[in-house]
């Protein structure tokens, strides 16, 4: 007989004494959820379910009266759900927890209740067995080594031995429980490999995603099953502790299981349930602007530092999908040290060439950083255990490693099955020492090694799911709106505070935890079913229906003469900015506005203005152009920082006649836009044959190729369609865009442009409208599109639609925002066929070069001689049971679209050229409100550097300061005088979480020096 067969025998034999007394619950009364629906008798086995139903079970149970010390456990396959003994939270369920040990103080009678959930798949569930089972502990647990072992011989030749050693010792012996375990034991050590240097910290964790193949009404759900199974286990294992980080979980904790919430805060006391991450939830570590993370940081560290008195001080971040490359600085300003990930491993071309390292940020911030071999979903085998230390890569500089284990994405977390088998390898004394630890102890061990290891500098590129940075265009477009109008809302009620308005904190505050939700890693990279949608929706609304009305709220209080007819303020809420154009609107305009017999007055100054035909594109941020309205354009020749200017509109006797040096030429042959900066030659079909810049004196596409073209590539990703676009999209079918109306012409006196209405179609299902209108301004020195995209028809085929422009120039590295700084790329290098960017990139020479600006797109693709912007890329939702090989039917997208990206031809480099002063302009135009302001104190703060930028000013949270965070964009090391503009009795720099740490001054003009790309929070106490 081989040994495989004689250790099945053995199992068999064991297994009889696994159970020594069963009772078999048969019958169950079910009813569905939410509805006032009879309970009805079933019969196990039995089918239920559906698609997203929730099944309540119960069943009353009478245990014989003498039950001793013996340990009980349910037995039933439930794929997930809450177990509760007498309607008291228990216990997890599902398919890798399908044995629940009841209470030990467990009276004879009692009623078990089962919160079922089916899960999102068609076909009904079936449950096969229903039972109770006392216990043999010894037999339990030689069940479980034997069972892992056997699974563990075919790969491991001494366990393979060790097992034959042990079936002679059996054929030649009566079965004796007791005696197996050294027996073993003693038959495995006896082939052990030589020891290696090296120690596993094993951290019990559950990767729970807020919304992923399940909605947040789930998760809520999940976290109960989770936490309830961690808090059972750490009562059973004395050696088990269990970590769980993002404060969004435990906030919905605390709502929906007060007792629950409870138990696991005298659990943290005594340090059993650990908890780390730092952050609100699990970002997006590609997408969200500098503001958000400080923002992550802050919400995160307030709550866990006020509910369980812990600062956190590991990032903990294992399933995000990149990470930006100035995030250590972050990081070290809120008190973190470390950081966690495991999603390295999922690159698709090359192996990340480091474990433990040094991440160093762009501004020389460094974070000990730790990416392990095995991904987020590790389990305490000896298979496991062997990859983690064999494949750790930095065991003879640093020969510590962690390692989690326990089910996660859905929730679940660790197993009794787990612990049985640490007690195995924990006796097997194996070649790689191991033990449950915390992942703080974890990081302090290994920064012990702190000057063996590598540093890596700059962002954390994932060749993976490059797709993240388009799929659900609508969610990304709100995200970038709802980001730039809390800038503007907390400035605004920062102006409104310091003149003696209420600052409305607790809303703000609201507003910022919602959005940071929408930040989670399958939320804003659009990875989520089609379920979840709505309230994503929803909850966008509810962050800007909140930002609107403390803009109304604050306006109100500054205004005077609120019903002043043709009279507007403008904010400017940045730097200075000359030759700004504004749109403004008249609902009700009278006749002398239509005969054109008016003027508009700025500071006592007569403006240029244009009448708007009303099927000009209007800017998202605008309001829309209501029915009988009309709506100016106005040139605003210079707009103070940080200011408030009064603009109005007079009737006069006489149109006032414009000078202008715009030229405009259409014919059949040949199509030209030209202003004081730039002169567009466009093909019948609306791509640009050459754009010559006047300064540079060149025209800057490649010759003969198109410029400012949307393509459109059938991209159906090999797997995760929502997640990925695929290296070789290019080489897909490209249907031609069909040019279906003349062009529309707009010729005024301050913007000129052209319209170009394209139909796309094929066989597949793709359907789409798409309008791109391209527009000069009399002296701006970029080029603006609007692009309209109607898939309101669009229903089956995925697809990848760009903009590009061919340059004519070459550059090996290229210029990419990120948060608080910039990058450079290679644009040589293959794997980053696509890469994120906040709202800009740049190919440069040190001669001239080119930016493109997106007001919310992210993803871009750029050649040593093209720049390119993904504008959308409709794809099918995640499959809710099998994302990475299938799809659900829906697609993303379906519906209206508009986007705004401007291309700006340069002298010198994106530094030279104050790219991001233009991206600024773009991002944030001035507000224009009704009436007029009374007067009051504008500006906050006056500094002379012109790459400085501020990124925040806001009320402090805990007494009366302002906090004004200013950071260096260009990565040059400057002085600057800083001039409050208002009085104050004290400045400090505090850091992120507002702590104090130097004072600076107590009077209004000082000076601070600025390293490259450093970030400083000032506090200014009036």
């Amino acid at each position: 007989m081989k040994v495989q067969e004689k250790i099945n025998q053995l199992l068999q034999e064991i297994n009889r004494f696994r159970y020594p007394e069963i009772i078999e619950l048969s019958t169950w009364n079910i009813t569905l959820e939410g509805q006032d629906n009879p309970w009805q008798a079933v019969k196990v086995p039995t089918h239920w379910g559906g698609y997203d139903q929730t099944i309540w079970w119960q069943k009353k149970v009478i245990l014989p009266k003498k039950l001793g010390h013996q340990k009980i456990a349910l037995r039933m396959d439930i794929p997930e759900g809450l177990v509760l003994i007498n309607n008291q939270v228990y216990h997890g369920i599902d398919r890798n927890h399908q044995e629940i040990i009841l209470p030990v103080n467990i009276t004879p009678e009692f009623t078990i209740q089962i919160q079922a959930y089916s899960g999102r798949k068609q076909e009904l569930n079936q449950c096969q067995f229903s039972e109770l089972v006392f216990i043999n502990s010894e037999a339990e647990k030689l069940y479980a080594w034997l069972e892992h072992l056997l699974a563990m011989s075919d790969d491991y030749l001494w366990i393979e031995k060790g097992l034959g050693n042990l079936a002679d010792y059996i054929s030649k012996h009566e079965l004796n429980l007791s005696e197996l375990s050294s027996q073993i034991f003693h038959s495995l050590q006896i082939n052990l490999e030589p020891k290696i240097t090296l120690k596993i910290h094993l951290i019990g964790h559950s990767h729970i995603d807020i919304i992923w193949l399940w909605t947040i009404k789930e998760t809520r759900r999940k976290l109960a099953r989770t936490f309830t199974t961690a808090l059972n286990l750490i009562q059973e294992f004395p050696d088990f502790n269990f970590m769980q980080g993002q404060a969004q979980l435990y906030v919905y904790l605390q709502q929906d299981y007060p007792e629950l919430y409870q138990q696991i805060q005298t659990q943290v006391k005594l340090k059993r349930w650990h908890i780390e991450g730092a952050v609100w939830v699990e970002p997006d570590g590609n997408l969200i602007g500098g503001e958000s993370w400080v923002r992550q940081l802050i919400y995160g560290q307030k709550f866990f530092q006020e509910e369980f008195n812990i600062n956190c001080q590991i990032l903990w971040l294992p399933d995000t999908f990149g990470y930006q490359g100035n995030l250590p600085q972050l990081l070290k300003n809120a008190g973190v040290n470390y950081f966690f990930t495991t999603k390295l491993n999922w690159n698709d071309t090359g192996e990340f060439p480091l474990d433990s390292f040094w991440w160093e940020g762009i501004d020389g911030t460094q974070v000990l950083a730790h990416q392990p071999p095995v991904g987020l979903e590790g389990l305490i085998s000896i298979k496991d255990l062997d990859k983690t230390g064999q494949q750790y890569q930095q065991k003879t500089i640093a020969p510590v490693v962690l390692q989690t284990f326990g089910y996660g994405d859905g929730g679940g977390g660790v197993t009794r099955q787990h612990l049985h088998i640490y007690e195995l390898t924990q006796s097997l004394n194996l070649p790689f020492p191991h033990h449950i630890s915390s992942p703080i102890q974890f990081f302090q061990e290994l920064e012990k090694y702190g000057d063996n290891l590598p540093v890596w500098q700059g962002e954390l590129y994932l060749e993976k799911h490059r797709g993240t940075y388009t799929t659900h265009s609508r969610v990304k477009q709100l995200h970038r709106q709802a980001e730039r109008e809390l800038f503007l809302s907390e400035l605004l009620a920062t102006l409104g505070w310091l003149n003696g308005n209420s600052y409305p904190e607790e809303l703000l505050e609201q507003t910022w935890k919602l959005l940071l939700l929408q930040q989670f890693h399958d939320i804003l990279p659009g990875t989520f079913i089609s379920d979840a949608y709505m309230q994503i929706l929803q909850d966008f609304t509810q962050i800007l229906d909140n930002l609107l009305s403390i803009r109304k709220q604050i306006w109100q209080y500054l205004q005077t003469n609120p019903n002043l007819p043709y009279t507007w303020t403008i904010f400017n809420p940045i730097h200075t900015q000359d030759n700004t154009y504004l749109i403004f609107t008249m609902e009700e305009p009278d006749l002398a506005l239509i005969t054109n017999r008016i003027s508009f007055k700025c500071n006592g100054q007569v403006v240029p203005h244009q009448l708007l035909d009303s099927t000009s594109p209007i800017p998202s941020l605008y309001p829309e152009h209501p029915p009988g309205s009309m709506q100016f354009l106005c040139a605003i020749p210079k707009l103070e920082a940080c200011s408030f200017t009064e603009i109005q509109l007079e009737i006069i006797n006489q149109p006032i006649v414009y000078e202008t040096v715009k030229k405009y030429k259409i014919n059949n042959k040949l199509n030209e836009l030209e202003n004081n900066h730039l002169k567009l030659t466009f093909d019948s079909q609306g791509n640009f044959t050459e754009l010559w810049d006047k300064l540079l004196a060149k025209n800057i596409l490649s010759p003969n190729q198109k410029g400012g073209e949307i393509k459109v590539f059938l991209d159906q990703p090999k797997q995760w369609e929502a997640w990925d676009i695929d290296a070789d999209y290019a080489t897909c079918p490209s249907p031609d865009l069909e040019l279906i109306s003349d062009p529309v012409v707009e010729s005024g006196t301050l913007r000129y442009g052209m319209t170009f209405t394209y139909q796309v179609q094929n066989d597949n299902g793709l359907f789409c409208q798409i309008k791109k209108s391209i527009y000069l301004y009399q002296n701006s020195p970029f080029i603006e599109f609007f692009i309209d995209v109607d898939l309101t028809d669009n229903q089956y085929a995925p697809f990848v639609m760009k903009i590009l422009f061919p340059l004519a120039l070459s550059s090996e590295q290229a210029t990419f925002d990120i948060p608080f700084g910039m990058i450079q790329r290679s644009t040589c290098n293959p794997v980053q066929f696509e890469v994120p960017a906040l709202s800009w990139a740049d190919l440069s020479t040190d001669d001239w070069g080119v930016s493109l600006l997106s007001r919310d797109k992210y993803g871009f693709n750029v050649t040593s001689n093209t720049l390119g912007l993904t504008l959308l890329r409709v794809a099918h939702y995640p499959h809710p049971i099998e994302p990475w090989h299938l799809t659900d039917i829906g697609v993303t997208d379906v519906g209206i679209h508009q986007f705004c990206c401007r291309l700006y031809p340069h002298l010198g480099t994106a530094t030279t050229a104050k790219v991001v002063q233009q991206a600024q302009e773009f991002f944030y135009p001035p507000l224009v409100f009704p009436g007029s302001l009374r007067q009051i104190n504008s500006q906050i703060i006056r500094f002379n550097a012109p790459n400085l930028v501020i990124a925040c000013v806001k009320k402090t949270m805990d007494f009366d300061g302002i906090i004004v965070r200013i950071y260096e964009a260009y990565g040059e090391p400057v002085s600057a005088e800083i001039q409050p503009q208002f009085p104050v009795q004290e400045i400090w720099e505090c850091d992120l979480l507002e702590n104090r740490l130097d004072f600076i001054a107590n009077h209004q003009l000082f000076t601070l020096d600025f390293t490259p790309f450093m970030l400083k929070n000032l506090l200014l106490i009036p």
